[in-house]
C-alpha cells in the first residue's frame, strides 16, 4: 500500500518539485506512523490498566485488523502508474483510463 501511494503521489509530481514532494510524504507517513501508534496503544492501555491485557489485546488487533480491511478496500481505485508510458502518450490516453480499463 505504501510504494502504491509513494508512486502515485511522485509521479503526480513534476519532475522538479519531486525532491519536495517526497520529503513531505516522509514526513506524512512518519506522523501517521505516529498516530496510529497512538490509537492502537490507546486502545490497547484503556483495557489494560483494568486488568484485562488479553481483551485489551484482541481489541487492539480488531481495530489494526479494521484499519487494514479498509486501506484493502480503497487500494484498486490507485492508478496502476502515476506516469502515462509512451504507449499510453502515443495513444493518448492517461494513467486514470489504465485504472477503468481494470475493471
Amino acid at each position: 500500500m505504501i510504494a502504491a501511494v509513494f508512486n502515485t503521489v511522485l509521479g503526480a509530481v513534476d519532475d522538479d518539485e519531486v525532491g519536495s514532494a517526497s520529503g513531505v510524504l516522509s514526513a506524512v507517513q512518519s506522523i501517521g506512523g505516529s498516530v496510529g501508534v497512538a490509537v492502537f496503544s490507546t486502545v490497547f492501555f484503556a483495557g489494560a490498566f483494568t486488568g484485562q491485557v488479553a481483551e485489551s489485546f484482541r481489541d487492539a488487533l480488531v481495530v489494526q485488523a479494521i484499519v487494514i480491511a479498509l486501506f484493502l478496500l480503497i487500494s484498486p481505485l490507485f492508478p496502476r502508474r502515476a506516469r502515462p508510458d509512451e504507449t499510453d502518450v502515443a495513444a493518448g490516453t492517461t494513467p486514470a483510463d489504465s485504472v477503468d480499463a481494470r475493471f
